[in-house]
């Protein structure tokens, strides 16, 4: 880690005023996405302005490690949610594939009219 990465990374730790401007919001926001290593795109600034519409009222310092860190969580949220989407879509297959091959079976194994 380069020094005044290491120093940056330091001060994320301190609370600092949140931002009260449009170009402070894209310096501040910009700064935290790069500080950790997160995709900068509308994507995630709109992440960052929901996170500060959500503090309580009278909470006009934060650390900027809290955005980042919630970031990287509500990030690691989206990847579990799809992953469970993903195994319960595959489970579904497997059970709508076992019911028709039970079903098949049981056909075959209908005595068919006429067979004592």
């Amino acid at each position: 880690m380069k020094f005044k990465q290491l120093i940056q990374y330091l001060l994320a730790f301190i609370p600092t005023t949140l931002p009260q401007g449009m170009t402070e919001f894209e310096i501040w926001s910009d700064n935290i996405l790069n500080l950790y290593k997160l995709p900068n795109n509308e994507s995630t600034k709109f992440a960052l302005a929901t996170m500060i519409l959500h503090l309580p009222s009278g909470k006009s310092k934060v650390s900027k490690r809290h955005f980042g860190e919630s970031l990287k969580k509500a990030s690691a949220n989206e990847i579990a949610a799809a992953v469970m989407q993903n195994l319960k879509a595959k489970q579904k297959a497997r059970i709508e594939a076992e019911q028709q091959a039970n079903k098949e079976k049981a056909v075959l194994e209908m005595p068919t009219s006429g067979q004592h």
